[in-house]
């Protein structure tokens, strides 16, 4: 079979694209990045549903209905988001855009998602909760999924995108 010089100059440049190396810099930037974003949810994660029903007050099962709801919602922003930033194009790229705006916002999230209020009825607690939470798992997925697609972006190396 023969090969068009369009077809070989394609197969040059996918070549090119995955013998790009990451410097060894730009490996552990990367990863105290992902560093950051795991810590912030493990947090979240271990102390968030002691932290309602201990401190909060919130009923076990307002909580447990909050989270199964929340898996809900994630399944359903995660692709959206994802969509949008794949379709996102400004001077500073695709990803980096989303993450100099959602990763402070989503810390100022967590915070308040970390916010008593004692004194509030039980209902406004669980509204205060439920939206605090959802925002924050929004929040997340902003950060989280622009975040994980850059190992792509850097390289197209498979090696090197282990490695990283």
């Amino acid at each position: 079979m023969k090969r068009t010089g369009q077809t070989a100059a394609a197969e040059t440049d996918l070549r090119a694209d995955t013998d790009v190396k990451v410097s060894l810099i730009s490996k552990i930037a990367y990863g105290m990045g992902d560093v950051g974003c795991n810590f912030s949810w493990m947090f979240v994660g271990n102390f968030l549903m002691i932290f309602y029903t201990d401190v909060f007050g919130i009923s076990m099962g307002a909580v447990a209905g909050l989270m199964l709801f929340s898996r809900f919602w994630d399944a359903v922003n995660d692709p959206i988001i994802g969509s949008l930033t794949d379709r996102t194009h400004s001077r500073w790229g695709r990803y980096r855009p989303w993450l100099l705006v959602a990763a402070p916002l989503t810390a100022v999230v967590l915070v308040l998602t970390f916010w008593a209020h004692p004194g509030w009825n039980s209902t406004a607690k669980i509204v205060y909760m439920g939206i605090t939470y959802c925002i924050l798992v929004l929040g997340y997925t902003c950060v989280n999924i622009p975040y994980g697609t850059l190992c792509g972006a850097m390289t197209q190396n498979i090696e090197e995108r282990a490695q990283i």
